[in-house]
């Protein structure tokens, strides 16, 4: 090369090292991959133990697969080396079939492998860095008839980044760790799954799983009854494609129960997985009511605010395609899937499953939504079909009162079904492959609808799938308006600073809405141009009323000291579901929700999947939203918040104990803790700071105007307000005045020649 230096290959021990970590990057997916070699070893039951002890980290697994003899235990953890299918790269079937998580575990680990195979004796394999340690008899028998045990310990020894992080954290990394197992036991509920903690005080069982039927059992299992009270099984197929799972009738707050699998990899991210979320977000589902407190759950006319509106499905879905189409080999760690070819077809395969059952189910079917299959041309969608009437008015369906739905009363802390000569809880199933249409299922009392056909929606799957927009678009070149045609345009490289708005010239107010000022902005030149700027009234008091709000809320839970509003013993109740309570007991996440000013006493009532918790006080700022008798924003704000503050309370203790020394400056502790601050004690701060705004058509004289722009340019954030619309808008750039040069006048001069006459000579 030109500046002297030569380019060399990596030596093996550092290529071998990245590769690894880039397969391994952490301890939950050494369990995943473990996992998955006992699954396609055939285990009926798969046991892990992780230890989580900083400098002592380790994770183990048994099951009882088919075992590895002494030959095959030879070249088990070199690289490559695989009992898998080694064509087409789909996993149909099978998990492994790269030969690179177990050499990629034992490069970065202590690795023992010990084995038996049926009527066999046990052998074992030692291998750290790569290198064999040990291959021959084991020392001490298996215990059971066939299986193998895997033990990885010393794990990123030789990253210390990676150690660091895993001892900095370990209820995190336990919280991972249970996850990945639970989105396996999802996909494979006839295997009973048990998780164990090893810890200094002794064992324990962070989860298990005694096996069942399918997944619904399984997620019923794990997380309880409560949002899949109804389901709608799901078994479709349509060619060689299939899915399989359920659909639950009944929404929740958040996505955290949102299960997508293809060829029985867990998706996290995909384009499906989007595809699944705007049928949904573009059907009447997620737009029922939310309020908690009113024993509804269909469509309704009146309109509350959008945060209630909120609701969103829940679902395990295993989709089964064919091995030509699917790429698992796409990412090292196998949580993204590529498609070789025909991904229209599955896109359409699944938009016809998920707007079955939202037809079936009274949701209605996304009328314009995005990313629906083209219609075929020689069948134009009738009315009905297309879910308009002929006078295109949207028809309102009326909600079905025949649906057992189960609901929370809150003031009585109980679960009530509200039936009306409905048949018993249960589950649905919808399955195309009955001989029976699928509006034929007597499960679940429906409005009339068409005859629905997947393989009619699927001819025209070879079809490029469009994109429509729900609004009509805008043409981008829009007239000027009377305001700002005779304006010259600001110049795009133009930037506004605090101190920009704290040494503007502020004008008198305009209209009763904005406040003008003159500014000195920052461009590329060296000159400082002024720009006439338009401040709105009521988003600038906003930023800075809510800025006060966080401030009050942060600085008292860094101090724990936040004040709060007791509440009437018994008067406020909370419902929580099995899981909410359950991270609710997880250690030190009680503190910290009262930290927050929160209080919930340690009496509790149960039925059935719910508790009832009472709370005792909220934060003072906030009593009027969180300490009303009916608690639907208590409610919202603790399931919403309890899921996220149990898998990180490692991170918050760490904080809480800085915070209690002093050892961080104001503004480091500031933004550390409005990290970690409640997402819907973030909202009601934005709605008080918004009600409580000055308002257009609120009059305001220059004193009052001039304090506003003051306080806005002392914000953190000045330039947009609670709810992100703009604080300012520049107009126009002032020129700067420079007077003509002239040369000065000899007035005197100028005097004697127009007025003084010059005087006559003597003769």
């Amino acid at each position: 090369m030109t500046d002297g230096t030569r380019i060399e290959r990596l030596c093996r021990p550092t290529a071998t090292r990245l590769r690894s970590s880039l397969v391994i990057p952490s301890l939950p997916q050494v369990l995943t991959e473990l996992a998955h070699n006992a699954l396609d070893a055939g285990a009926t039951r798969i046991e892990c133990w992780v230890n989580l002890v900083p400098g002592d980290e380790s994770a183990r697994l048994e099951d009882d697969g088919h075992g590895i003899g002494l030959e095959d235990l030879g070249i088990v953890g070199q690289r490559y080396s695989t009992s898998k299918e080694t064509e087409g790269w789909s996993g149909n079937g099978v998990y492994g079939f790269r030969g690179e998580a177990l050499a990629s575990i034992a490069a970065l680990s202590l690795m023992e492998i010990s084995s038996r195979e049926p009527d066999g004796e046990t052998y074992s394999k030692i291998v750290r860095n790569g290198q064999t340690i040990y291959l021959g008899k084991a020392r001490h028998d298996l215990g059971r008839a066939q299986g193998t045990t895997i033990f990885v310990r010393d794990l990123f020894h030789a990253i210390p980044v990676r150690r660091a992080s895993l001892a900095a954290a370990p209820a995190s990394s336990l919280t991972a760790c249970r996850q990945a197992i639970e989105a396996l036991v999802l996909v494979a509920p006839k295997v009973r799954w048990t998780l164990w903690e090893d810890k200094l005080g002794g064992m324990r069982k962070a989860l298990h799983w005694g096996g069942g039927k399918n997944s619904t059992e399984a997620f019923r299992g794990i997380y309880g009854h409560a949002s899949v009270e109804r389901v709608l099984k799901i078994r479709v197929s349509s060619g060689d494609r299939r899915m399989d799972g359920f659909i639950s009738l009944e929404g929740a707050f958040t996505k955290a129960h949102q299960h997508l699998y293809i060829n029985g990899y867990s998706v996290a991210s995909s384009e499906l997985r989007k595809l699944i979320e705007r049928r949904f977000a573009a059907s009447q589902f997620s737009a029922l009511s939310n309020n908690l407190d009113d024993g509804s759950a269909a469509p309704t006319k009146k309109r509350p605010s959008p945060r209630r509106l909120e609701r969103f499905p829940v679902y395990v879905l295993n989709i089964s395609l064919p091995s030509s189409e699917v790429d698992a080999a796409y990412d090292a760690r196998k949580s993204t899937i590529g498609y070789k070819q025909q991904p229209g077809r599955t896109r359409a395969f699944v938009i016809a499953v998920i707007d079955d059952f939202l037809r079936k189910n009274g949701f209605g079917v996304p009328r314009c939504g995005t990313d629906s299959p083209v219609p075929s041309p020689s069948k134009p969608l009738s009315p009905r079909q297309s879910g308009r009437s002929s006078t295109a008015i949207p028809e309102e369906r009326e909600p079905n009162p025949a649906r057992r739905l189960f609901l929370l009363s809150y003031r009585l802390g109980s679960v009530t079904p509200n039936a009306l000569d409905s048949p018993p809880a249960g589950d649905d199933t919808l399955e195309p492959e009955a001989d029976k249409p699928l509006d034929d299922q007597d499960s679940v009392p429906m409005p009339e609808t068409e005859p629905f056909s997947i393989e009619e929606l699927l001819k025209t799957s070879g079809q490029v799938i469009t994109r429509t927009r729900t609004f009509e678009e805008r043409d981008d070149e829009e007239p000027t308006t009377y305001v700002t045609s005779w304006l010259p345009p600001v110049p795009s490289d133009m930037k506004f600073t605090h101190q920009s708005i704290t040494s503007a010239t502020v004008l008198p107010q305009v209209d009763r809405k904005f406040v003008p000022c003159v500014m000195l902005a920052e461009d590329h030149s060296k000159a400082q141009p002024k720009a006439l700027v338009v401040i709105d009234q009521h988003a600038a008091d906003e930023r800075v009323a809510v800025e006060q709000i966080l401030d009050a809320l942060n600085e008292g839970f860094a101090r724990n000291d936040i004040l709060v509003t007791e509440l009437g013993e018994g008067l406020v109740r909370v419902v929580l579901t099995r899981q909410e309570m359950a991270a609710l007991e997880t250690p030190g996440v009680r503190e910290v929700v009262r930290r927050w000013g929160i209080g919930l006493d340690d009496t509790v009532a149960s039925k059935g999947e719910y508790t009832q918790v009472n709370a005792t006080c909220v934060p003072k700022l906030l009593d009027a939203r969180l300490g009303r008798k009916n608690p639907t924003e208590l409610t919202r704000l603790l399931r919403l918040y309890l899921p996220e503050l149990a898998d990180h309370i490692s991170e918050i203790q760490v904080l809480t104990m800085v915070l209690d020394r002093g050892t961080r400056d104001r503004a480091h502790s500031w933004a550390s803790v409005q990290r970690w601050m409640p997402q819907e004690m973030v909202e009601l701060a934005n709605s008080k700071a918004c009600r409580g705004a000055i308002m257009f058509e609120d009059r305001l004289d220059t004193d009052q105007c001039e304090r506003l722009v003051g306080q806005l340019g002392a914000a953190r954030n000045p330039w947009i307000c609670a709810h992100g619309r703009p604080t300012l808008a520049p107009l126009t750039l002032i020129p700067q005045y420079r007077p003509p040069a002239r040369r000065p006048i000899d007035w005197a001069a100028w005097k004697r020649k127009h007025f003084e006459q010059p005087r006559p000579s003597a003769v």
